[in-house]
């Protein structure tokens, strides 16, 4: 017997039986209506929607489209008891325990697919008043595995360009039309982009291995500010 979740935000679990071969596992439904299909890849599962029976969509705010709660490539984790979806549509982004639902907005002259393209609002729910809060706003980069938090300063004079060879991110005010950090994700670089900047290892990499690196003007940033922003995603 296995007992399959779709999704956190629904009590609903569907109960059936599993086939477990070499590259796959099929989850049969006891109505024999729904069947999902698992691949493996290494320790983990990946879901194949292609596969498997249609999931249920969500639309997580007022103005979103709806989405799949389990979508395509959707990766299970076993964490020594079960298999765990790993969603990174949703966060408890502000540690407060209580899971956050993003909304993408992408920024002017871009697209909400591009590195750094989008500015994601995060909400969460306010039982007490029965209505989403505005938590987060944040800049998520799933290509390097990173997310910028952003003050309210910072999101409404915001521009981004993406250096996808060099795995770099540099985010500029346009207000003044001009950069002011630089986010790596790599090597370290061996000469500055700019005359004047200051370098900063984070998320606990050392200089002259690979990691995370940020180079920012200390006139408009300080180096505290960004260790805050900056945290895995």
């Amino acid at each position: 017997t296995v007992f399959f979740s779709l999704s956190r935000f629904s009590d609903y679990v569907i109960e059936g039986t599993y086939q477990d071969y070499i590259d796959r596992i099929f989850i049969l439904a006891n109505d024999k209506q729904h069947k999902y299909v698992l691949r493996r890849k290494g320790a983990d599962l990946i879901f194949s929607a292609e596969e498997s029976t249609p999931v249920p969509e969500y639309r997580y705010s007022e103005n979103s489209y709806p989405i799949p709660c389990i979508p395509e490539g959707a990766v299970f984790a076993y964490n020594g008891i079960d298999y765990t979806y790993i969603d990174k549509t949703t966060a408890d982004i502000d540690g407060d325990g209580v899971v956050e639902i993003p909304t993408r907005t992408a920024l002017d002259g871009h697209t909400a697919d591009e590195v750094g393209g989008a500015v994601t609002l995060w909400r969460g729910w306010d039982y007490a008043t029965g209505t989403w809060q505005e938590r987060r706003y944040t800049l998520v980069n799933e290509a390097d595995g990173y997310l910028v938090m952003l003050d309210e300063d910072m999101r409404s004079h915001l521009d981004t360009v993406y250096d996808q060879e060099k795995k770099m991110l540099t985010l500029l005010n346009t207000d003044t039309h001009t950069p002011y950090l630089w986010l790596l994700a790599g090597e370290p670089l061996e000469k500055m982009p700019v005359k004047g900047l200051k370098a900063l290892a984070l998320l606990g990499t050392k200089e002259g291995r690979e990691g995370y690196y940020a180079y920012y003007d200390p006139d408009v940033i300080s180096a505290e500010k960004i260790g805050y922003m900056i945290n895995r995603f």
